[in-house]
């Protein structure tokens, strides 16, 4: 795996009977990066959780999403510069249809959202701060074998 030594860049993790992919890209150039390497490595997302800052260009990292063809659940991290998911859905309504979009207003809903889907493949992208907020939701204090 090469991540350029960073925390959250295509970690994968695996609960139960779900695995996860997790990336902190928050722009155009570092989502297609990751939805490329997740297509390199056959990780053919069920869901993805998206959450993203408010002074970031969402449309793009939208557009970017849009190529793994899958349902996508639009959040937002504990953190005051996130982007709210009710206007992220308004303008992912403009690239997805309906029945592909989700709101959730935390990401420990987005995931009980994928649960109740029955994703088994789960990515989740848009920040450091949704990718730690995801990591503590599904218990993980830090990344295993990071000790």
């Amino acid at each position: 795996k090469q991540n350029a030594g960073y925390f959250g860049r295509l970690e994968e993790l695996k609960t139960g009977s779900r695995n996860y992919l997790l990336d902190v890209s928050h722009n155009p150039d570092g989502i297609r990066n990751a939805v490329n390497a997740a297509k390199r490595i056959n990780f053919k997302p069920d869901v993805v959780i998206f959450g993203i800052m408010n002074d970031k260009d969402h449309m793009g990292a939208l557009k970017e999403i849009k190529a793994l063809k899958t349902k996508v659940i639009l959040t937002k991290p504990e953190y005051e510069r996130a982007l709210e998911p009710g206007i992220l859905y308004t303008a992912a309504l403009r690239i997805f249809k309906k029945s592909d979009l989700l709101a959730a207003a935390r990401i420990k809903d987005s995931l009980l959202i994928a649960e109740k889907l029955h994703a088994k493949k789960i990515m989740i992208l848009g920040s450091f701060f949704v990718v730690s907020d995801a990591m503590k939701a599904l218990g993980f204090k830090h990344l295993p074998g990071s000790d």
